[in-house]
């Protein structure tokens, strides 16, 4: 449940890019925070959180945190909720912002093999 997107928690519709990208954010948030953002009992409560909440920022509890990967970490769940999912050019316009991280990540894993 801890990786569930609002869809999933909801039993909407199927994952699909929408999840993919909320399941990006929280892995993110937990680096970061070493908890997971909507952790909660009993489980109706983390579904509520999931469905209804925003997670603490992460500069709030500790301004040392680095601040980039806080936005991109509440960016990733706007764009996961955002209705431009339903628009005809659909996330991919909104994925320019993401693009040094994407660069990095594929560095990464291309310097890993």
């Amino acid at each position: 449940m801890d990786y569930f997107s609002p869809e999933q928690a909801r039993a909407e519709d199927e994952p699909g890019a929408r999840s993919d990208i909320f399941w990006l954010a929280n892995i993110l948030y937990q680096l970061l925070m070493g908890v997971m953002p909507f952790r909660a009992d009993p489980l109706r409560e983390q579904i509520r959180r999931i469905c209804e909440s925003d997670p603490v920022l992460p500069r709030r509890t500790n301004a040392a945190k680095p601040g980039d990967l806080q936005d991109v970490c509440m960016n990733a769940w706007r764009l996961s909720l955002s209705q431009v999912w339903r628009s005809p050019v659909g996330p991919t316009a909104h994925y320019d912002g993401f693009r040094p991280y994407v660069d990095a990540v594929e560095w990464a894993f291309g310097a890993a093999t």
